[in-house]
């Protein structure tokens, strides 16, 4: 299958804290022209928990008229219930697929997990994918429940896989290869295509794609490029410096893209911060 290069995609606010939907068109633009199969639309890069219900539908309302990617609609809620309610409205637009973290906070077993997806599945009109992101809900989905949801429904597309485990990326490519694992992290992608990741959901490709699509076609191609290698792991290292999005709407206001503002309780990147990304 091929190797897919997806994209997080901030969501730009204003001084006066609203959505500026001139620089969400030329973030569109830009991965529509880089060579982008999809971006990922409301979600951990695009301040999810920080949008109303308005604006996130506002948000995908402008993103569905205005590309012509594949759209994946990030939802992160604890409360079964509410993510219910969410796939209800996102079951009446056109998009691609649906990501949906683990539960945060209450932590539930395996078995609530499984139940959790099993709900959804049930609800979505659309293709699910789970986001699998210990680090931030902490909890991570197992290999056998993975396997009971494939076992359960054709709607579970893939996974993003966040936790660095390349033994999960394998066991779910050797035995369920038409499954699409996409790996989480910026750092560390040429060994998750090793252990055979069909592409990344990457932050900072918006900026970087070209470089991206080149280690995918190097790897393709049987040919191991060091350098491309230890620049990208360098440039996912520095992009994780402070909580995501913060170090990538840095750059991308160096770059010259407007309305890189955060919502509390996120805040602009340190100077310690600024120094270190300076760099790239």
């Amino acid at each position: 299958m091929k190797k897919e290069l997806i994209g997080a995609m901030v969501t730009p606010f204003t001084d006066e804290d609203q959505i500026d939907y001139q620089e969400v068109k030329k973030l569109l633009d830009i991965y529509s022209m880089n060579g982008h199969e999809a971006i990922v639309v409301a979600g951990t890069t695009g301040e999810e928990s920080s949008l109303t219900q308005q604006e996130k539908k506002e948000l995908i309302n402008f993103v569905i008229a205005n590309s012509k990617l594949k759209i994946i609609v990030g939802v992160v809620e604890n409360s079964t219930k509410k993510a219910i309610e969410q796939i209800k409205e996102l079951n009446k637009l056109p998009i691609y697929a649906i990501l949906v973290a683990l539960p945060y906070y209450n932590k539930p077993p395996q078995r609530g997990i499984f139940l959790h997806y099993k709900k959804l599945l049930q609800t979505s009109i659309h293709p699910i994918i789970i986001y699998n992101v210990p680090s931030r809900c902490g909890v991570s989905i197992e290999y056998h429940t993975i396997k009971k949801l494939l076992h359960l429904s054709d709607k579970l597309l893939g996974i993003k896989e966040c936790s660095g485990d390349m033994n999960l990326i394998r066991l779910l490519k050797k035995n369920y290869p038409k499954f699409r694992v996409y790996y989480g992290n910026d750092k560390g992608f040429y060994n998750a295509l090793k252990a055979g990741a069909d592409g990344i959901i990457s932050v900072s490709s918006i900026l970087y794609a070209k470089d991206y699509l080149q280690l995918i076609k190097d790897y393709e191609e049987g040919f191991s490029n060091e350098l491309l290698i230890d620049y990208l792991n360098l440039i996912g290292e520095l992009i994780s410096y402070e909580t995501n999005p913060i170090p990538i709407k840095y750059l991308l206001s160096k770059r010259g893209f407007k309305s890189m503002n955060l919502r509390l309780p996120l805040v602009r990147l340190s100077g310690e911060g600024e120094r270190a990304l300076d760099i790239i």
